[in-house]
């Protein structure tokens, strides 16, 4: 790209002899031809790199971090548009040089220093401009989108999830079964407190019979002495009467 751009440059004045050998409009080409196939490479070499770094390929590039840092998508169409101009101006100004020639047959020494760097400047334009929304497309990709899975990756993802959900609904399960269980177990526990109750009632109203025969009881031997203490006192009585009578 350099040695195309010098010659372009050195060329689009005038004829270059060094020596006996002289260059004219013929090398022109071909220096323009050097310089847009050099920019392509430069172009691809860039790109190429920049992708890389992004995936992982190749370790990172602070140059080449630089290089894109500062050339952002606004300064691309900038340059792109810029050359682009250059372009259309050389087309016009190859016009209005076939203009003046009354639109006939023109020398092709003087008109090719016109119309060679124009189509350059304008191939070159479109590939500035071209090369800065990819670069941007890349940097999109980067920050908001993320590189896409494999196949494989995605459907390994997808069973472990059906496993973690078997397993999640197997715990639950059991969880349940166990819940369960305890609610069973549970239930017969709380028949001794009722059983305590019932025994404790039982054993009160045992209590009581108990009690009720004992005051039976006692009442009855106490009538009974009671009884026993009147007999000897109504047979004292009678043999007292009997005495009197006699």
């Amino acid at each position: 790209m350099t040695l195309g751009l010098v010659a372009g440059i050195a060329l689009s004045t005038g004829p270059v002899t060094v020596g006996e050998i002289a260059f004219d409009v013929d090398t022109l080409v071909g220096a323009s031809a050097a310089l847009v196939i050099g920019f392509q490479a430069v172009l691809f070499a860039l790109l190429t790199k920049v992708y890389a770094m992004q995936e992982g390929f190749l370790p990172h590039d602070r140059r080449v971090q630089k290089i894109i840092d500062w050339w952002s998508l606004e300064r691309g169409v900038l340059l792109g548009g810029l050359l682009a101009v250059a372009g259309l101006a050389g087309l016009v100004a190859s016009l209005l040089h076939w203009r003046v020639n009354s639109f006939g047959e023109l020398d092709p020494r003087h008109s090719l220093r016109i119309v060679v760097p124009a189509a350059t400047a304008l191939v070159m334009s479109l590939q500035a401009i071209f090369a800065s929304l990819f670069v941007s497309i890349l940097g999109i990709r980067r920050r908001q989108h993320p590189p896409l899975t494999d196949a494989a990756e995605e459907a390994a993802g997808v069973v472990d999830a059906a496993a973690h959900k078997v397993a999640g609904e197997r715990r639950a399960a059991e969880q349940a079964a166990e819940t369960t269980g305890d609610g069973e177990n549970a239930a017969p526990d709380e028949d001794p407190e009722p059983a305590t109750v019932k025994g404790k009632q039982g054993t009160s109203k045992q209590s009581a019979k108990n009690t009720t025969s004992t005051k039976s009881t006692t009442s009855g031997k106490s009538t009974t002495s009671a009884k026993s203490t009147k007999a000897p006192e109504s047979k004292a009585a009678d043999d007292g009467e009997a005495g009197s009578e006699s």
